[in-house]
């Protein structure tokens, strides 16, 4: 297991593709749920419940699974899904815990930046994070979608929309605070 754990962290460092994965089912399913626990954290300033963090957490799953699928199964590459999830979900549970020991280290810092003053370390951390774990999604559909870069781009913002307009007709509160 600590080899799966460290192949995550080579993902995540963009050391290694999807395609080193093994292709198992079982081990996906543990990897998404290990993210689910830790997705359901109470971050300082999100004003959703552990119910709630669950439910967002699994309609993106469903929304980047049903994207990822449709563009394996329209370029003929089915057999490439399970390991490109693996690949994603694992380097995202890396990052998360990146970001939770960020939340705990910073404690009160953490909390969302107020309108007129100044950014604290913790939040440019937590861009960071966030800017990284999109480069690192892009390079993994990049190589098991075989596009190129801005294309793999796109089909992030494609997954986004989807996300946001699936979570706001589910969570109406959650477009409202956007």
């Amino acid at each position: 297991m600590l080899a799966i754990f460290y192949a995550y962290i080579d993902i995540a460092l963009l050391r290694r593709g999807p395609q080193t994965m093994p292709p198992s089912p079982v081990l996906l399913l543990l990897t998404i749920l290990a993210l689910a626990a830790l997705s359901a954290y109470p971050e300082p300033g999100v004003p959703f419940t552990m119910v709630q963090e669950l439910v967002i957490f699994g309609l993106y799953c469903l929304m980047l699974c049903s994207v990822v699928w449709i563009l394996l199964n329209a370029i003929r590459h089915s057999e490439r899904f399970v390991q490109t999830m693996t690949a994603i979900f694992g380097a995202e549970l890396i990052l998360t815990l990146v970001k939770l020991g960020m939340l705990l280290m910073f404690g009160d810092a953490a909390e969302p930046p107020v309108i007129g003053e100044p950014l604290q370390t913790p939040h440019f951390v937590a861009f960071a994070l966030e800017a990284w774990s999109l480069v690192v999604l892009s390079a993994i559909l990049r190589e098991a979608l075989a596009i190129s870069v801005l294309q793999s781009i796109g089909v992030i913002m494609l997954h986004m929309i989807l996300f946001l307009g699936a979570a706001s007709l589910v969570l109406p509160e959650l477009a409202q605070s956007s």
